[in-house]
């Protein structure tokens, strides 16, 4: 099996560190988690968990350029991404 892209669903420490992993083999990841009430940025809290990421030490990506495999989304508006995911 060939797997292409990834979806990974909880942005919190487990779902964030799974997302750096699965990036770290060069695929790429959606990482989606719900919408905080009242936000402006709607992907705020995966966005934060790769900020928190790439400041962790030691470091959860082998190459800090790896983050960028990583796209971050909500579960309200992204949902429908799921189906891109293998």
């Amino acid at each position: 099996m060939n797997i292409k892209k990834v979806a990974v669903i909880g942005a919190g420490v487990m779902g964030a560190s799974i997302a750096a992993h699965i990036s770290n083999a060069g695929i790429p990841v959606y990482l989606l988690d719900i919408v905080p009430e009242d936000a402006k940025d709607r992907n705020m809290i995966a966005k934060t968990a790769i900020q928190k990421l790439l400041k962790a030490e030691p470091s959860a990506f082998m190459h800090k350029k790896n983050a960028h495999l990583i796209t971050p989304g909500n579960i309200d508006d992204d949902l429908p991404k799921l189906a891109d995911a293998d």
